[in-house]
């Protein structure tokens, strides 16, 4: 009926074929007519079905790894000269390129709105905070209004990153220079080599 429901189908034949049949998960294979829209789905209900799985890298498109998507995000962002809707801010920013939490996000933006409170003096009301943390992303000034926090600083870093990497393409760059300028930029890749 679903792509989710024969997935779930074919796990449990290859279990059963394992459990009952005594069949070595080394003679079994799935063979599938699109990789790029079936192996990520089929794989996550082989694994949580208990069945091992191992997929030919060249046949996981680019964008199905969870490690690439934050890199392609940034990538997207800062081509289009830095403009990033709400959504993408806090994709961002809960990435490993931001390293923030959504509580640390929430932080942020009521830090961001105080300080937009306190400018407006009564005037006016404040933007959302979700907009003026998308608008902080762009616009780094903004971060510098708001009193010194980890959460300010993390911000203010990947908002640093973004401008470096808009400035490289717009001077010519190559998409590897632009996503060498996000992966270097950031700490994630010793974060990476203390994990591993």
């Amino acid at each position: 009926a679903s792509a989710g429901a024969e997935a779930e189908h074919i796990a449990e034949m290859l279990r059963s074929a394992r459990l009952r049949d005594g069949l070595p998960w080394t003679q079994m294979a799935v063979l599938v007519r699109s990789g790029r829209l079936t192996i990520p789905t089929l794989s996550r209900a082989l694994v949580a079905a208990g069945v091992p799985v191992e997929v030919a890298g060249d046949e996981i498109p680019l964008l199905a790894e969870q490690a690439v998507r934050p890199l392609l995000l940034a990538l997207r962002v800062a081509a289009r000269a830095g403009a990033v809707s709400p959504d993408e801010a806090h994709a961002l920013l809960t990435s490993p390129l931001g390293g923030l939490d959504s509580m640390g996000v929430r932080r942020l933006g009521r830090i961001l709105r105080q300080a937009e409170r306190a400018e407006l003096a009564g005037i006016g009301l404040p933007r959302p905070s979700s907009e003026l943390v998308a608008a902080a992303l762009r616009d780094p000034e903004l971060l510098a209004d708001a009193p010194p926090s980890q959460d300010q600083l993390a911000a203010g870093r990947l908002a640093s990153q973004l401008r470096r990497c808009q400035e490289l393409i717009s001077d010519g760059g190559t998409a590897e220079e632009a996503l060498w300028v996000l992966w270097d930029g950031s700490d994630w890749p010793e974060r990476l080599r203390q994990e591993a």
